[in-house]
């Protein structure tokens, strides 16, 4: 039999439980109706169960004030939420529901992680019609980050990246110096703007909070207005308006807002880190960018993308491709996989060989990386050690 750990939604049921429970014993062994010693003066409270009621009221009333107070919330905020988001309506999302969502619910239940997809927050399912499907991603983080149980630390994964390796935890990406883990396709400065947020951390913070909540504003403001994102100076991120910050110059020249910008919520959080606005720059210790906020590391920690993979990694993701060629790698992976362990037989496979040689897609290094085959032992890992803290800069 399988070994499932107890997640803290699990085991605050069973707290709940056994409290409401000796609670309702308590109180259904009192002979009297409740009363308020105001009724009675000379009623004394009695410390000894069923001698009198005034005990059971008060251990009554106090219990049900923890379970509504912060300190019991705490409890039930689970370490990390493993998010999700699989559009409505869409016959190609929902082929990669089904092969990626059961793998992500057992995932968590194997490691007592919550989980949740996307629609399960109102404002998620109410969104409107008028905004891009990418950019409902912002919206769904900043309603996990700001729903009552919010976890400590967020995974995103976007519907076509998997769980590889069942025997894997994710702690060992978490790092509380940072408020975003994202990989990079190479070793920071000069890969530093081509990250991939397909798979990613966040964590709970006063300033992830902000930094998404600036996102979305522009988000609901940009689908009436069509206008990129601002910097702090006020001038437009635009490539119209020839602002350096609006392109991505790797193995190709891209541009992120203005023109054709095909990566939508990627492109708004590249901006968004290196050209900040105002209201996210003016309380930074460098407000010219916030990177300092970000521990980068390298793609294969939690997002490896094939061709640039190899078995026993935690996380395949599978982007830019168009959806039939994604379809094909899905369907290789969980054919020859061994999710136990993260083994594959991709030998067995034209299609999902490992080759370190190939780029992924655009977002593969724009240098070339050594080809280095081990699992544990590669550039980038757990950290490019690039930038400082916040926390450890003085302000300027």
């Amino acid at each position: 039999m399988r070994n499932i750990k107890w997640s803290p939604e699990r085991l605050t049921i069973v707290i709940f439980l056994a409290l409401m429970s000796i609670t309702g014993l308590l109180y259904s062994s009192t002979t009297s109706p409740p009363r308020r010693a105001s009724q009675y003066p000379d009623q004394h409270s009695s410390t000894t169960v069923g001698s009198g009621y005034s005990a059971s009221e008060d251990l009554y009333e106090y219990i049900c004030s923890f379970l509504s107070s912060r300190a019991f919330l705490s409890l039930i905020r689970g370490k990390v939420l493993i998010l999700s988001y699989y559009s409505a309506g869409s016959p190609e999302t929902d082929e990669y529901y089904r092969f990626t969502w059961p793998n992500k619910v057992e995932y968590a239940n194997r490691h007592g992680y919550s989980i949740a997809e996307a629609n399960e927050f109102p404002a998620v399912r109410n969104v409107s019609a008028d905004i891009n499907p990418r950019y409902v991603k912002v919206l769904a983080i900043l309603s996990a980050l700001e729903s009552r149980r919010a976890p400590e630390w967020i995974m995103w994964m976007d519907a076509d990246a998997f769980f590889l390796n069942y025997s894997r935890s994710l702690e060992e990406n978490l790092d509380d110096n940072y408020d975003l883990v994202l990989s990079t396709a190479g070793k920071p400065p000069a890969d530093l703007w081509m990250v991939n947020n397909g798979v990613y951390f966040i964590r709970n913070s006063p300033w992830t909070r902000k930094f998404y909540g600036v996102q979305w504003n522009w988000v609901l403001e940009s689908s009436k207005t069509r206008q990129c994102p601002r910097d702090r100076f006020g001038r437009l991120v635009d490539v119209g308006k020839n602002h350096t910050g609006a392109w991505y110059q790797g193995s190709k020249k891209v541009p992120l807002c203005g023109g054709y910008a095909q990566w939508k919520d990627q492109a708004l959080m590249m901006i968004t880190l290196a050209n900040p606005p105002a209201s996210l720059a003016w309380d930074e210790p460098n407000p010219e960018n916030l990177h300092c906020h970000v521990k980068y590391v390298a793609f294969r920690d939690f997002n490896s993308a094939p061709p640039r993979w190899l078995p026993g990694d935690l996380v395949v993701h599978i982007p830019g491709r168009y959806h039939d060629g994604r379809m094909l790698m899905l369907r290789e992976f969980f054919r020859l996989a061994d999710f136990e362990t993260g083994q594959v037989r991709w030998e067995d496979s034209y299609f999902i060989k490992v080759d370190f040689e190939k780029q992924a897609h655009l977002s593969s290094p724009s240098e070339s990386t050594p080809n280095d085959l081990s699992l544990f032992d590669y550039d980038g890992r757990l950290g490019w050690d690039y930038n400082t803290p916040c926390s450890q800069i003085e302000k300027q």
